[in-house]
């Protein structure tokens, strides 16, 4: 009986190796329409609880800085796969937002950001970051 078990135990972890490897996680800084959007946090790494997430928008052909945008994100759990509640971001001038986000439990988030500006499209852009205890 003992064998049996070991047995099927070293195939499962023979086969937990054989899976599709995960998509890679969204760079830091993406441009997104005629958008170049840097992402960080202001704790480094994120930690658990409330913390800030932070924007660069830039004009992705110039240069530069984007001070006329409405930003919103949410913190979306990777896995177990849970919605995070959408907060308002606030401009801190020369292109810069800033986004109180909950980040409540130690594991890896979707950062979703929205971005409006007057007279452009919205804009949808995804950063993946991970938060520690």
């Amino acid at each position: 009986m003992r064998s049996v078990f070991v047995a099927a135990l070293a195939c499962a972890i023979l086969s937990a190796g054989c899976s599709k490897p995960a998509a890679a996680p969204p760079p830091p800084a993406q441009t997104v329409g005629d958008l170049h959007v840097e992402f960080t946090t202001e704790q480094k790494p994120p930690h658990t609880g409330l913390d800030t997430i932070i924007l660069d928008l830039t004009d992705a052909a110039t240069g530069a800085p984007i001070g006329n945008a409405n930003v919103t994100g949410s913190a979306a759990m990777v896995s177990p796969k849970m919605p995070g509640a959408s907060v308002s971001g606030r401009a801190q001038g020369n292109g810069r937002y800033q986004i109180p986000l909950n980040l409540p439990v130690a594991t890896k988030y979707d950062i979703k950001v929205r971005i409006e500006r007057p007279q452009k499209p919205t804009l949808n852009v995804t950063f993946r970051t991970e938060a520690w205890n």
